[in-house]
């Protein structure tokens, strides 16, 4: 089963794995419950709730906004040149920009990034960095960290407003956050850093987390918001949505036209 076609990844199957670090389609996720994962399936654990950064952050929730940069291997040049690679560089400008669309001071956002190099996030706090390996993930770094990603993860998920990065990373702790209004960027081309330019990618945001973090990809919308819209449509179209569901470009299309009739 090829999980990224939209005729396999359910295909009427009752129960579901999918074991694929390329597991992106947007019809993935529309035949997931929202609230399921949110309240049953991801949980921290008492080990993490016992760490002293998900303790600060959690006492300090609603309180703070951030900014998530991605970087790291996307803005590899030799990576990209040797590797597949189907992320473009989001440029620091474009969060500039969102910051002053929506009111917020540049001075008031702290950054979260996995810049190690610190070429766009020079203040970027020092950390321990774990490996990783398929098919176990990232390294266990002990109790007091757990994984090297993870305190800056918690940081985004208990955050007042998140401007998230074309990253799932960050989509997952917008989507998981029980405080953070999202804002997100719309990956409208792709330019691939170090192989078709050096250029970093003006992207506009727009307010909430169904952006897709991957060109090419349709907005994500999970089971849920699915049904609502199928109940909100005439009969006739309703009828023309559920099967077009297969089809996440032409879902996208409905849905963008469900929000021109707001």
């Amino acid at each position: 089963m090829n999980p990224d076609s939209p005729l396999e990844n359910w295909a009427s199957k009752r129960s579901i794995f999918i074991d694929s670090i390329c597991a992106y389609h947007a019809t993935i996720f529309e035949q997931m419950s929202r609230d399921y994962l949110r309240d049953e399936v991801f949980l921290f654990n008492d080990e993490v709730r016992n760490t002293s950064f998900f303790k600060k952050y959690s006492n300090r929730q609603g309180t703070y906004d951030v900014a998530h940069l991605r970087r790291d291997d996307i803005a590899n040049s030799s990576y990209n040149n040797t590797c597949v690679q189907g992320y473009s560089v989001l440029s620091k400008e474009s969060y500039f920009k969102a910051f002053r669309k929506y009111g917020f001071e540049p001075e008031t956002i702290q950054w979260v990034s996995d810049d190690y190099l610190g070429k766009w996030h020079p203040n970027r706090r020092e950390s321990n960095r774990g490996g990783w390996s398929y098919p176990v993930g990232s390294e266990y770094m002990g109790p007091t960290l757990i994984f090297d990603w993870l305190p800056d993860f918690i940081k985004l998920y208990f955050a007042r407003t998140i401007f998230r990065a074309n990253s799932s990373f960050s989509w997952w702790a917008s989507f998981l956050s029980p405080t953070a209004k999202v804002y997100s960027p719309v990956i409208h081309r792709q330019a691939i850093y170090g192989r078709d330019s050096y250029e970093e990618v003006d992207y506009e945001f727009v307010e909430g987390n169904h952006p897709h973090w991957m060109y090419g990809c349709s907005d994500i919308y999970f089971k849920e918001e699915v049904e609502s819209l199928k109940t909100r449509w005439p009969t006739r179209l309703g009828r023309r949505l559920t099967a077009a569901t297969s089809d996440a470009r032409l879902f996208g299309w409905y849905v963008r036209r469900l929000s021109l009739r707001r």
